[in-house]
């Protein structure tokens, strides 16, 4: 049986990629460093995943598993990967840097006993994750890391299903996802055959996609989270059904989706897929709640990130916005998450408004400033019918007949 590489055993990685790979007849070995989580996954071999919707649910059973815990089995992971005959990732951005040295070692050690091509899929949301990941690698192989990395394909993935947190007591492997299974790849990442999976499409270019998923998909379901804490909401649902919210979030995914277009996607297409997107949105059963989504806001405000990243495309292609500016003004508002990188934020924003504007957007530009800082005065009142008037004005007044 083919041996798979799921680096990652959380959300995506057990709830999403792990299944397409166990369904496409590879034996799927998870890399991670939750204990609770590994001993289950080798103690059954198996976990189960619910699928639900509006409508009904339904279970599935992934089998052909096991895991390895990398914190005290390192070289047993650094031998499956240079075994496996696949590999993906699904540990967030931010967790990269600390999975490489790993990654890399495997990597030496295929090179070094001849092992054929690898490819790694790389389901981040992250844009460009595939030369930052490969840069990563590099720093850790030195000299040598060329000729070691000829064999070795990045490819970026973007990741549409949406898998919540559990919040009620369960057993510890299983998870809840909505039924969204398709997976969206880069075609010139890989390197020899493309692998077979299940659900898998292949794209070149790839760079329309990734936009698509994180200034649109990613960038929506923030927007979403944001707007509904200032509303007092505890589920995206119930945010989305919010005749406000849905408007300031439609509206944002149009600025976004004109500036895409711009490159030569169907305008149609994308507001066809943002349609979607905001009925999935509404999936009562996935109970996905609005602090999961809108957490660590340092990086989700970052200037390369879903909302910033959409506003300097904009920019780039121009594309009057206002409602983007809005996203980051209910962003800098949002306490839900006390990590110490979201509160970072929010503390900056009621010190220094106009300074943690740049310092956590990189958006330095007056009229852009002043916009979010009045929208943000208006967002602290919780007014937001006051805040889609300004934006109504403040764009039509950008727009060339």
């Amino acid at each position: 049986m083919k041996k798979a590489v799921m680096y990652g055993a959380g959300n995506i990685g057990r709830g999403f990629i792990g299944q397409l790979l166990s369904q496409s007849g590879y034996e799927v070995i998870f890399l991670d460093i939750n204990e609770k989580i590994i001993d289950t996954l080798n103690k059954d071999r198996k976990y189960k995943i619910t699928t639900v919707s509006n409508e009904n649910e339904q279970q599935i059973i992934i089998e052909n598993i096991r895991a390895i815990n990398t914190k005290t089995h390192e070289k047993e992971a650094i031998d499956a990967i240079a075994t496996c005959d696949l590999m993906a990732t699904a540990v967030g951005a931010n967790v990269l840097k600390y999975i490489a040295p790993i990654v890399a070692k495997g990597i030496l050690r295929r090179y070094e006993t001849q092992k054929e091509v690898l490819n790694i899929l790389l389901c981040e949301n992250l844009l460009h994750v595939d030369k930052y990941l490969k840069n990563l690698i590099k720093n850790e192989l030195g000299e040598e890391s060329n000729l070691v990395l000829r064999n070795v394909g990045f490819v970026e993935a973007s990741i549409g299903r949406m898998v919540p947190v559990m919040l009620e007591a369960t057993y510890p492997t299983d998870i809840t996802v909505e039924s969204f299974e398709v997976l969206h790849t880069d075609k010139d990442g890989y390197i020899g055959e493309l692998p077979v999976i299940k659900k898998m499409i292949a794209y070149a270019p790839f760079e329309v996609y990734i936009r698509r998923k994180l200034f649109m998909h990613n960038m929506g379901h923030a927007v979403t989270a944001y707007l509904a804490a200032i509303k007092g909401y505890t589920y995206i649902h119930e945010a989305i059904s919010d005749i406000e919210i849905k408007y300031c979030v439609y509206a944002c995914g149009i600025e976004s989706a004109q500036a895409i277009a711009t490159d030569g996607y169907p305008l149609k297409e994308l507001i066809n897929f943002y349609d979607r997107l905001i009925y999935r949105f509404n999936n009562k059963q996935l109970k996905d709640t609005v602090e999961r989504v809108g957490r660590d806001t340092k990086r989700k405000l970052a200037s390369n990130d879903r909302i910033v990243g959409a506003i300097n495309l904009c920019k780039e292609k121009h594309i009057p916005y206002a409602y983007l500016l809005l996203g980051v003004a209910s962003g800098l508002l949002f306490e839900l998450d006390e990590s110490q990188h979201s509160l970072e934020v929010f503390n900056d924003a009621k010190t220094d408004l106009r300074k943690a504007i740049t310092k956590h957007t990189g958006i330095s530009n007056d009229e852009d400033t002043e916009v979010i800082s009045r929208l943000y005065a208006m967002l602290q009142k919780k007014d937001l019918t006051s805040a889609i008037s300004f934006c109504e004005k403040f764009k039509s007044e950008k727009i060339v007949d």
